[in-house]
């Protein structure tokens, strides 16, 4: 449905957008783009504020300060640091929803948070039904080193073809398009090199006679964005990945510098291909599955998130490590919180509290119970 991908897009772009580090006129050039875009659905009020959260508004930076009464559109994002707390009116469904504290920053899109796309379904009496499983694998929400990447997505119902649509945020209109029969297809050698930039992609199932699907008169398709490296950038970390490849000194620092080189690049497929190997050949550890775990969520993979977090629980039962128990436990409280399955993230925070209490670490217990008092909220 359109405005529940164009809110999800979004979201997927500020994140990689958020620690971009290049150059000012890649910067002030797509902060015009943003300035262009003056549509604004005004959902949310801002009740309440503390600590620093900050607003992104138009694909800029989360660089706004928020105010008490300010008024939020449906594509508004907002950066929640540490210790952050905001409480909004969300005027459609009226109700007042806080935004999670957390250990970490996390961005939080106002339309989800405020079930903006679930509201128009209930007032257009919309189809929910067989497109919410329908979503891109790869690339999604991540930077990528090489420039013909190869494009996965999950199968859709009756879906005979899919049209391919490629688009860089700064070129009006598709710089590429191919229909193809099956979920999976690589981006033609024969086809100019994608350069620096930006893109969005975007996946249509079609019928037999090769026309969009359609759930109540409403086109199907899903779209996420990733972003291509410098070319100097991609050969940059290509070289420090061989170095650190390299050296066998210390298996477990080369690991972790690994994860941490792919991170600081934004780098989060990467990352989750060189996690899920070495699960797979039997190095796993608390920390690796929260790591993943971790990734999945930030590029929106819920259930592959919650698996993550629920093998690390279950390998963290035979450690004696109550901090990291603790954690990997409050970790998948905060998911279940997000997606509003109250009663598990209930159950989740309580066991976390349970175990920094009996680690001594009242912080952590402190930091629990404000989660639990505003689940219950």
């Amino acid at each position: 449905m359109k405005r529940k991908i164009s809110i999800s897009l979004i979201f997927c772009l500020l994140s990689i957008l958020f620690d971009w580090d290049s150059e000012n006129n890649w910067k002030l050039a797509l902060k015009s783009v943003a300035a262009e875009k003056t549509d604004c659905t005004v959902i949310a009020t801002v009740e309440s504020i503390g600590g620093e959260p900050f607003l992104s508004r138009g694909w800029r930076e989360p660089n706004l300060e928020m105010t008490e009464g300010q008024k939020l559109c449906e594509t508004d994002v907002i950066l929640m640091r540490l210790n952050a707390e905001v409480s909004l009116f969300c005027e459609l469904i009226n109700e007042s929803r806080t935004l999670p504290s957390s250990i970490d920053q996390k961005l939080h899109s106002v339309g989800q948070r405020c079930d903006y796309s679930e509201k128009l379904c209930d007032i257009t009496d919309c189809h929910r039904g067989p497109e919410d499983d329908f979503e891109i694998i790869y690339p999604s929400n991540t930077a990528l080193l090489i420039n013909n990447p190869s494009f996965r997505w999950q199968p859709f119902s009756n879906a005979t073809n899919y049209m391919v649509v490629l688009k860089n945020v700064l070129v009006e209109g598709a710089i590429w398009r191919k229909t193809v029969n099956g979920t999976e297809m690589s981006y033609p050698a024969d086809e100019p090199p994608l350069k620096k930039g930006l893109y969005t992609l975007t996946i249509i199932p079609l019928q037999a006679d090769n026309t969009p699907l359609k759930i109540n008169d409403r086109e199907v398709s899903e779209e996420t964005g990733f972003v291509i490296l410098d070319r100097e950038e991609a050969q940059e970390v290509r070289k420090q990945v061989e170095e650190l490849e390299l050296d066998s000194s210390n298996e477990l620092g080369t690991i972790l510098a690994l994860l941490d080189l792919y991170k600081e690049n934004n780098l989060r497929a990467d990352a989750i291909e060189k996690l899920e190997e070495l699960i797979d050949q039997g190095k796993s550890s608390v920390y690796l599955y929260r790591e993943l775990g971790d990734l999945y969520w930030i590029i929106n993979r819920v259930s592959q998130a919650e698996k993550a977090y629920l093998d690390a629980i279950s390998l963290a039962e035979t450690d004696e490590n109550l901090h990291a128990r603790a954690f990997a436990h409050s970790r998948l409280g905060e998911l279940y919180q997000i997606i509003k399955q109250k009663d598990k993230a209930a159950e989740m925070l309580e066991k976390a509290k349970n175990l920094y209490q009996e680690a001594g670490n009242t912080e952590g217990v402190e930091r629990i119970e404000q989660w639990i008092e505003k689940l219950g909220g």
